[in-house]
């Protein structure tokens, strides 16, 4: 995409799988990014090995085999897409209508578990230290993400890294808390105008 944009490097976003991705971004191709921000998900390589130990983040990603489960689907579009709305009212978004009218649309939401199914373990052994420099934001009402792990995220950034909590927010932080994230972010973005990128 950034091809396409004509833009040689760029500030890259990313939350819950977008910040998996984000993550296989920077480890990949350092070279186009000037930072790295990402919410909720941990370094891929201690939220694999948080879930192999066991403990919380185990019991937290449980929900991931169901996930990749052909069940998944019926499970949460029957009934007038039933089991969506009870997620996302069970993560604290109060106006879920945008998400429910997308991933309703015939196969949006196979699409969306897709990404579950195709996780890639040997993609994850294989990445090295990020170098970015990297805002990661965790909150701790997150019932996927677990501390440790969140904690564990610094041993895998060998760039400049901040690491910021927010309190009493759930796992969709930018719905949850987009004031206090904005301000992180923007923070963020100027710490990397001021050193001159």
């Amino acid at each position: 995409m950034a091809d396409a944009l004509g833009v040689d490097r760029l500030h890259l976003v990313g939350h819950d799988f977008g910040g998996l991705v984000a993550w296989h971004v920077a480890a990949r191709h350092p070279d186009r990014l000037a930072t790295l921000t990402v919410v909720s998900t941990p370094h891929p390589r201690v939220m694999a090995r948080s879930v192999l130990e066991g403990g919380e983040q185990r019991e937290k990603s449980s929900y991931m085999l169901f996930f990749r489960s052909p069940d998944a689907e019926p499970y949460f579009l029957d009934d007038g897409a039933a089991g969506l709305r009870q997620l996302f009212a069970s993560s604290g978004v109060a106006d879920a209508h945008d998400y429910l009218r997308v991933l309703t649309a015939p196969g949006a939401l196979t699409a969306a578990l897709n990404w579950y199914r195709a996780l890639d373990r040997g993609a994850i052994d294989r990445m090295g230290p990020i170098t970015t420099p990297t805002l990661y934001v965790w909150s701790t009402e997150d019932p996927a993400l677990g501390r440790a792990a969140a904690e564990g995220t610094a041993d895998h950034v060998a760039g400049p890294f901040r690491f910021e909590i927010l309190q009493g927010v759930g796992h969709f932080v930018p719905e949850l808390a987009p004031d206090a994230l904005n301000r992180l972010l923007l923070d963020h973005l100027r710490l990397d105008r001021a050193a001159g990128s």
